[in-house]
């Protein structure tokens, strides 16, 4: 079984009960998932619900706060990446969005009923704009700019507009970064 980041297609702000039976599946795979959900633990008691005694669920989440682009602004940079990992306006239908989800992984995992077995982080880094574009950048300019078309977040719109060129300035400067970190947690059914 195999979850995904919420689409704006599906609304799983509180998640149902997985379509198994108990001890059905070997593996769980789950990333980008639970900072969408109200309450993440719920989804956990049921990965351990549905895994055979020694199977593994591997949890995997971007630590939306670990994003980092490198542009002339510091100030509007940080404001425009707290705005995005805050606000959950991409996907209207979510109930929740914790920017910290990756981090608190490990936590989550120690107080449910699996047994935590490793923890990893995998940092992507893109040195160039059109790669970070498809990547990320695309789905934080258009989180960030509905946020201020409503009045959200620390940016307005023409910062929005103003970030969008400093990108495109550093790219042509040959000074564009982008990173973000997720962790992965391993973790099986006692």
């Amino acid at each position: 079984m195999r979850a995904d980041r919420c689409t704006a297609s599906s609304s799983i702000s509180s998640f149902p009960e997985l379509p198994f039976r108990g001890e059905h599946c070997d593996c769980v795979v789950s990333h980008n998932v639970l900072e969408c959900l109200v309450d993440p633990s719920a989804l956990l008691r049921d990965v351990a619900r549905v895994l055979r005694p020694g199977g593994r669920a591997v949890l995997g989440h971007t630590d939306f706060e670990s994003i980092v682009v490198a542009v002339e602004s510091r100030d509007l940079t940080r404001r425009v990446l707290q705005t995005y990992a805050d606000l959950p306006v991409l996907y209207e239908h979510m109930a929740a969005a914790d920017p910290w989800m990756g981090r608190k992984l490990a936590g989550l995992v120690r107080r449910s009923p699996l047994s935590l077995e490793s923890v990893r982080a995998f940092t992507t880094v893109h040195a160039e704009l059109s790669e970070a574009r498809s990547a990320r950048l695309d789905e934080v300019m258009t989180a960030v700019r509905r946020s201020a078309e409503r009045g959200l977040g620390s940016v307005t719109v023409s910062e929005v507009d103003e970030w969008q060129e400093q990108l495109c300035t550093a790219r042509a400067a040959g000074e564009f970064f982008f990173a973000e970190t997720a962790f992965v947690v391993v973790a099986s059914k006692p």
